[in-house]
């Protein structure tokens, strides 16, 4: 992984510049090409779920504060799965009215970071299960490395002694003795956090360790941003040659990125079921 604190070290290097001026615009230029690889493609590394809860006569949910772009949305009532219909505009949706509430919804629309659907649902608490493209936010937070950790091997908990924990933490990864990067799904307080799988090297007491901030990017492409922000800062020094071996790295780079990520599957080409009769095996007689 490649944390903020790495990264703009990296830039720093790569430009003989480490300044504060001079990492403080790395920070910008490794920030503002994050966004523009990220927007560049419909990546699948940006696909989110996240499930959310109806609320009796409310006809909207709140949407989590990542969502960018919704993709799918529907509610699951007794393990049943109730799509809705997207509508185009809050005018054909406000053109629906009012109508007796129901199990489930029929049409939604997104507007002002809130889910609407109609009609509204008569039950609270049933699952609005959704899928979404991430919003990107900015790197900025330095590595965090104080006091020292113990994790029993097999286990998620992080204990901390002499560390201060924020909530904040969590989306963030730690690394410690064994080498492996183990995203933090959970604070509990200053001394006490879980990671989102459990720890397999061998059990740790007062080890050192590092919680970094890290970049949406896969773990193998993070080094993208800092060429980008490397060839910028030799392009605006006139550095005609240095420029162009950062775009060389950049490039080359990219299209690995296209190739491994362009698709959710290894395969070539994925069938689909548009304009196909799906056959359900299940109705076929088999034996008398």
């Amino acid at each position: 992984m490649l944390t903020y604190t790495g990264s703009r070290n990296l830039a720093g290097s790569l430009t003989n510049n480490t300044s504060t001026t001079n990492l403080t615009l790395m920070d910008t230029l490794i920030n503002q090409s994050i966004r523009k690889i990220t927007s560049s493609h419909e990546w699948p590394f940006l696909e989110k779920t996240a499930t959310l809860k109806t609320v009796a006569s409310q006809n909207y949910v709140n949407l989590p504060q990542d969502v960018d772009k919704l993709y799918t949305f529907y509610v699951d009532i007794d393990d049943q799965l109730y799509q809705a219909t997207e509508l185009a505009s809050k005018d054909d949706f406000d053109s629906l009215g009012v109508t007796n509430k129901c199990s489930y919804p029929l049409y939604y629309y997104v507007f002002d970071r809130k889910l609407y659907f109609w009609p509204e649902p008569s039950t609270s608490d049933y699952d609005i299960v959704i899928t979404y493209k991430q919003r990107v936010t900015d790197l900025d937070t330095a590595d965090y490395t104080t006091g020292t950790i113990a994790i029993t091997t097999a286990t998620a908990t992080v204990v901390g002694s002499g560390t201060t924990f924020v909530a904040d933490m969590v989306g963030r990864y730690l690394k410690t003795t064994d080498r492996i990067w183990y995203k933090i799904s959970a604070f509990t307080d200053a001394t006490h956090l879980t990671l989102d799988r459990t720890y397999i090297g061998s059990t740790i007491t007062g080890a050192s360790y590092t919680i970094g901030q890290v970049s949406i990017l896969p773990e193998d492409f993070q080094m993208l941003p800092v060429y980008e922000a490397v060839m910028n800062y030799w392009a605006m020094q006139g550095e005609i040659g240095r420029t162009q071996t950062y775009k060389a790295l950049y490039d080359e780079m990219y299209k690995l990125l296209k190739k491994e990520y362009s698709s959710k599957s290894t395969k070539v080409r994925v069938d689909t079921l548009t304009d196909k009769t799906v056959n359900n095996p299940n109705l076929y007689i088999t034996g008398i």
